[in-house]
């Protein structure tokens, strides 16, 4: 029992250190995905799904961050336009991203995030080939340190020329999640 109140109030204190003076984070998330463009104007598209994901996180100050994440879905297409043996698709975002924080009078930290990546389709449909994009991303979040570790909620919109399925269109991605890190300080 002594054993894990010294490491909950050791992880405690390492949240605490990093996110006031930088250091390694790593975190979880969870959340949604709503892709907002149709892929054809007769409205084929991607339905809504859940998303899941982990990254880490390089704090160079109390307010500025170097992140790296992955975050995979589970979508349906909905549509006509193509015939298709199973109509899922896996996709997976992955990011980098720079993080800027704004000075707050409390533990709320708002936050800016910009940066871009990749996203991956992968078709359940065997007769279908994996489509990989570029994408740019930006977004809105806040962090909070409370307890042993840090919380947070952020909204971004991922960007993209999807080419794939027959279809060539951009595409926006919305995605909102809430997570938890644990920081590690140098």
């Amino acid at each position: 029992m002594r054993h894990a109140l010294l490491t909950m109030a050791l992880l405690a204190a390492a949240a605490q250190a990093t996110a006031a003076q930088g250091g390694l984070i790593v975190y979880g998330q969870g959340g949604g995905v709503w892709p907002v463009v149709p892929l054809h104007e007769d409205g084929d598209d991607f339905r809504e799904s859940w998303s899941y994901g982990a990254g880490a996180a390089l704090a160079v100050s109390g307010f500025v961050a170097l992140r790296a994440s992955v975050t995979r879905t589970s979508t349906e297409y909905r549509g006509t336009r193509i015939a298709l043996t199973d109509d899922h698709q896996r996709r997976t975002y992955l990011a980098g991203d720079l993080q800027i924080g704004f000075p707050a009078y409390s533990a709320w930290v708002p936050y800016v995030v910009l940066g871009g990546g990749l996203v991956r389709t992968e078709p359940a449909d065997a007769t279908q080939s994996d489509v990989t994009s570029p994408m740019g991303r930006l977004g809105l979040g806040v962090n909070r340190i409370g307890g042993f570790f840090i919380w947070f909620a952020e909204a971004t919109v991922a960007g993209y020329q999807f080419e794939g399925l027959g279809f060539k269109r951009l595409q926006v991605d919305p995605q909102v999640s809430i997570g938890l890190a644990l920081g590690i300080p140098f």
